[in-house]
């Protein structure tokens, strides 16, 4: 039997060891949303996908569907989002990761979050540590949006469109972070997750 393969960009948010020398993996993709696939042999010494799998890595990544969920067949490194920073971006790319498991519906094309997360990642080496917060806030709130969470509103409007320069609006974030993170709460709490 043949399986078709799927192949997309992907941000692995979270591995977990199974068996003896594989892993599953929650993994951001561009066109199949958040999914769950096993890797086989991938924490052995001369795996092909070790490195590509490491979490927090940017990867094009090819997937099969089989009776049992996804597995991973290949993938290609191309950047991490862990390694290459401070621990305050650390911390964001943790604290956003563990937001996207808990709130990403399974298996649903979202490529609008993928898109805004691969942003915030990428400008994330530009700021430093006391705009790091603002970051987390913007992106978080933006992420919410595309997922049906938080509403448009006059407080909402600049901080969710797409006409606006993302570095820019971390700086203005300080004049209405209270309300934002109101807005972020609220937003949660009615996701009931």
């Amino acid at each position: 039997m043949s399986y078709h393969i799927y192949t997309t960009q992907g941000i692995v948010l979270k591995k977990l060891n199974v068996d003896e020398a594989s892993s599953i993996f929650y993994i951001l993709t561009k066109d199949l949303g958040l999914i769950f696939a096993k890797a086989q042999g991938v924490r052995l010494q001369n795996s092909k996908l070790k490195s590509s799998l490491q979490e927090f890595s940017l990867s094009t990544i090819s997937f099969v569907k089989g009776k049992v969920g996804w597995k991973v067949t290949n993938a290609i490194f191309q950047k991490n989002f862990f390694f290459e920073n401070d621990i305050y971006h650390k911390k964001f790319v943790a604290n956003l990761s563990n937001i996207l498991i808990r709130m990403m519906p399974g298996e649903e094309k979202s490529s609008e979050v993928f898109s805004e997360v691969l942003n915030f990642f990428n400008i994330m080496n530009s700021l430093d540590k006391s705009n790091i917060e603002n970051l987390e806030i913007l992106c978080i709130l933006r992420v919410l949006y595309h997922l049906g969470y938080i509403e448009r509103s006059i407080q909402t409007e600049k901080y969710i469109s797409n006409e606006n320069n993302l570095t820019n609006l971390v700086s203005k974030i300080n004049l209405e972070k209270v309300t934002l993170i109101g807005h972020i709460n609220k937003g949660l709490k009615e996701s009931h997750l």
